[in-house]
């Protein structure tokens, strides 16, 4: 029951409170009377409820006398014991700032006193006295963090039983909280590794750094994950770089806190080993956890003039069937919190707890959250770019490309920092057949990606959605001479079970038959394209610079790619090719389509390689025939689809031959009559198997680190790597080959994601 005002009395005993430290003492004498007459007393006695779960909060409460538990109901329908209340406690507070539901029931046990503020009476004192409440803020914020904290370290470690709880807060003495803001590192690769993170809010990546080549994305980790505890056990130094991908609030567990709770609770351990092998299980490769929420995207319109609403209408509808999705604007913002204008506070604001408290909840509970920018410059389109993992830029592909105002200041704000995933969405008409100009809007752009949307087009809409969801599919196709054409088969089983295909790419002869489906085209058109276009492809000359002069293959993958530019196609799109001139492998994401996929294809001393700059480009195949890292890094947490159309083994031979082969006398022994043929393998098969050699390992680390969800080996024994005018054969070969494989992965729900 609630008794009439103690003002008196409560402010002795709150002050006294405040003395033996705790959050309270951050208050100064002056500030704890300025709140206390809004109090009101509240009883509670032994065994009796508080608070029931999901109950509307409409008080916060401090703890003056008693102990009080607050619980969750496991999956089991048993008592989970989340956290201990001591006096100088707060709770309801989170709750009570966002205008939520109490996520715990708390029953007290003994007798209890406590001291309650209304909402009324917390808003009065948000007007009130600014400085006050600033300091309110503060302490209520590290509140609201160490019970966040305590949920997450009884999931880790526990369930800690109500006597053990003793044990719970030792812990929590040894945790420091620590806030890193978007771009900002938490630990680099080789640093010592002395302590464990919780993720409390936000997002942090794991990449591992190359000497001489691009970062790699390991990892993503989001609320409640872990990483770093391999370090709490064996202290070697950081295997890779960790930064926050948006601002993030951590909880830092040190070895010797850690170390401290197994000798009072060794059972601990398996909690933890439980973590550990689950990752190593999952080796490298990104992981989305099924109860991850809020992945945070940033829309940001380009041009005054665009209407982004149509559009992110019809994405919501697509985007809602891989989850919930909450669509924030400054205006539901300021609607939803009723408090006009609260959408543009500043971090300094005494408003900001109850926003920043309030968006934190949209986080917790929709699997997608989109911030939509302001159409100028304002703290809330800041905001959005803050809280998001990833940027979406949209644009009218008709408008001009020029810089904008926003786009400038979002650049000059993630100057010299780590930026979130920026990519382009280019709105088209609902009729257009095929993008131009995208080059335009690349030019002084950090864009990692272009994704081209006709509007009302359920088809780029449905991918786009599958992209902003972690659930887009992507297809890898590797070399392999004329046995490449076993992936038009795959296109084709992957089109009859409803596979979708996000974004393709390729190396070798996996390049130039990922064009059509990029350009939009069908499994069948794909295939009647390629057939028609690489009929006759070998053009033999005198082979001074290769066996082949590449006229008819460069006409042939002229005839496919059109005048096509690589950002102009309908799906991402990449290939590889090798420059000989550095000894590295290139990765073509933009620019001539033509070029790009002719350079994939040289052959070396088959076809002459492609010039670029002063450097010389030949075939994906000789560093990375099957460029599964390179979708990995493009789609980081959808599937990937890997096909292989080489054997697991190369040539072998059949008899011995010696040392020398004579050309005359083993074209002699095929044409005479009685005469034992010399079993020599041929100079075409020698060349191109020799070729793949040098990515065999590639392959296999890759393989072995599960960056593929779906690893298709397609057997086309009998065909030679340089019989290009057996298309449909070899194709009906891949999808024979393919068919079950893929339904059985779909049937497992391969779909559902990395």
């Amino acid at each position: 029951m609630i008794d009439r005002p103690w003002h008196e009395t409560l402010v002795d005993e709150v002050l006294e409170l405040r003395r033996q430290g705790g959050h309270l003492a951050r208050l100064s004498e002056a500030e704890v009377r300025q709140f206390v007459g809004d109090l009101e007393q509240v009883s509670c006695a032994k065994g009796e409820t508080l608070i029931r779960f999901g109950e509307t909060v409409d008080r916060v409460f401090i703890l003056l006398q008693g102990i009080l538990i607050a619980s969750t109901t496991s999956d089991d329908e048993s008592e989970k014991v989340v956290r201990q209340l001591a006096p100088g406690d707060l709770l309801g507070v989170g709750a009570l700032l966002a205008g939520g539901t109490h996520s715990a029931v708390v029953r007290a046990a003994e007798e209890c006193r406590l001291a309650a503020l209304s909402r009324q009476g917390f808003d009065k004192l948000l007007e009130r006295d600014t400085e006050t409440w600033t300091k309110i803020s503060e302490l209520i914020l590290g509140w609201m963090q160490e019970s966040q904290l305590a949920t997450y370290l009884n999931e880790l470690f526990g369930p800690f039983a109500v006597d053990e709880l003793d044990v719970l807060r030792d812990l929590e003495a040894e945790v420091e909280l620590l806030t890193l803001e978007g771009g900002e590192t938490l630990f680099r690769q080789e640093d010592p590794a002395d302590a464990a993170y919780i993720v409390l809010s936000g997002r942090l990546r794991v990449v591992l750094e190359t000497p001489g080549a691009d970062e790699r994305t390991l990892n993503e980790l989001g609320r409640g994950e872990v990483l770093g505890e391999m370090a709490l056990l064996t202290g070697e130094h950081r295997s890779a770089t960790v930064y926050a991908v948006r601002d993030t609030d951590l909880a830092r567990l040190s070895r010797k806190g850690f170390h401290g709770l197994i000798e009072s609770r060794p059972e601990s351990l398996r909690a933890l080993s439980h973590i550990i092998a689950d990752r190593l299980r999952r080796h490298s490769h990104i992981h989305v956890p099924e109860h991850r929420r809020g992945s945070c995207t940033g829309l940001v319109p380009l041009g005054p003039s665009l209407n982004p609403e149509p559009f992110i209408r019809d994405l919501i509808t697509h985007l809602e069937a891989h989850g919930s999705v909450a669509l924030l604007t400054s205006a539901e913002v300021d609607r939803a919190l009723g408090v006009p204008g609260i959408a543009q506070s500043s971090d300094r604001d005494p408003s900001y707890l109850r926003l920043s408290r309030w968006l934190h909840e949209r986080e917790e509970n929709y699997r997608f959250v989109l911030y939509l920018a302001d159409p100028i410059w304002s703290p809330w389109t800041e905001r959005c770019a803050r809280q998001s993992d990833r940027c979406l830029y949209m644009a009218d592909a008709d408008e001009r490309p020029e810089q904008g105002d926003i786009e400038s200041r979002l650049e000059a704000r993630w100057q010299g920092t780590r930026a979130p995933q920026r990519s382009l969405v280019l709105l088209h008409a609902t009729g257009t057949a095929r993008p131009k100009g995208t080059a335009g809007w690349l030019k002084a752009r950090q864009i990692e990606c272009v994704y081209h949307v006709r509007r009302e087009h359920p088809g780029d809409l449905a991918r786009l959605a599958r992209i902003v969801g972690d659930r887009a599919v992507g297809v890898v196709f590797g070399g392999g001479g004329a046995r490449g054409f076993a992936h038009l088969g795959v296109l084709r089983a992957l089109e009859e079970l409803g596979i979708p295909v996000d974004m393709i790419g390729g190396s070798s002869i996996g390049a130039p038959v990922a064009v059509p489906t990029a350009q939009g085209k069908s499994a069948e058109e794909a295939l009647n394209s390629v057939a028609h276009h690489f009929q006759s492809l070998l053009d033999y000359t005198l082979p001074l610079a290769a066996l082949l002069a590449g006229r008819r293959i460069s006409s042939s993958i002229e005839k496919g790619a059109g005048a096509w530019d690589i950002e102009d196609l309908w799906l991402p799109y990449f290939c590889v090719s090798t420059n000989i001139t550095t000894g590295r492998t290139v990765v073509h994401r933009r620019g001539s389509l033509l070029r790009a996929v002719r350079a994939s294809v040289a052959i070396p001393g088959v076809l002459p390689p492609v010039p670029e700059g002063e450097d010389l480009l030949v075939d994906g195949g000789v560093l990375n025939n099957l460029p599964i890292d390179v979708m990995r890094q493009l789609n980081v947490s959808g599937p990937v689809i890997a096909v292989d159309v080489l054997p697991l083994r190369g040539l072998r031979a059949k008899a011995d031959f010696g040392l020398s082969v004579s050309g005359w006398r083993l074209a002699l022994s095929k044409i005479t009559p009685g005469k034992r043929p010399i079993r020599v393998p041929s100079l075409g098969n020698t060349i191109m198997r020799s070729m793949f050699v040098g990515s065999e390992g590639a392959r296999t680390q890759m393989l072995s680190q599960g960056l593929a969800d779906l690893y298709l080996n397609i057997k086309a024994s009998g065909v030679g790597l340089l019989e290009f005018a057996a298309v449909e054969k070899v194709a009906k070969i891949g999808y024979d080959a393919s068919m079950p494989q893929l339904r059985q992965w779909l049937e497992s729900d391969g779909l559902a994601g990395g």
